[in-house]
């Protein structure tokens, strides 16, 4: 009879060992003995540091990824933050070259103007040359004024087509 009860103890045992032991579930003296006995206790205490010590590598893993996305944010950001600076330089730029442009418009018309007016004065001129060294060829004994009046003329001429040359569009 003995023998049977420590069999059936043993057997008892070795049931409840094969059982997931929980040491807060667990009320049943035969049950922990078998946990205790078998290993059950330390199989679990096992699985839950294997357990703890996953989460904790996902946890660094999640942790490590953030830290990255936010160095990406950062990036990110100082990268917006320049292109605004470069974009608003280049606004700038524009309309600095836009008002140099209108102002250029703006000279090219006065200067358009100016050699109008030089053009003219120039046709005026060299009809008055023309009619005084007609009036000259006529009169061989011109007097020393008229002869005075053609080379002033002549000068002037030669003043303004070098102005009209001067005032001219280069291309």
């Amino acid at each position: 009879m003995k023998r049977s009860a420590v069999l059936a103890l043993t057997l008892g045992l070795a049931a409840c060992a094969n059982q997931p032991c929980d040491p807060h579930r667990d009320r049943n003296i035969f049950t922990v003995g078998g946990c205790l006995v078998g290993g059950g206790y330390q199989a679990r205490v096992d699985q839950l540091q294997v357990d703890l010590a996953q989460v904790e590598q996902e946890r660094n893993a999640a942790e490590q990824d953030a830290r990255a996305a936010m160095a990406r944010r950062d990036q990110a950001a100082a990268a917006q933050a320049r292109l605004r600076v470069d974009i608003a330089d280049e606004r700038a730029r524009v309309l600095m070259l836009q008002q140099s442009i209108a102002s250029a418009r703006s000279r090219a018309g006065a200067d358009q103007k100016r050699l109008a007016q030089l053009q003219q004065d120039l046709g005026q001129l060299r009809g008055e040359q023309e009619r005084l060294q007609a009036e000259a060829a006529t009169r061989p004994d011109a007097p020393p004024r008229l002869r005075e009046e053609q080379q002033q003329q002549q000068q002037r001429v030669r003043a303004l087509e070098q102005a009209v040359l001067r005032a001219a569009p280069r291309d």
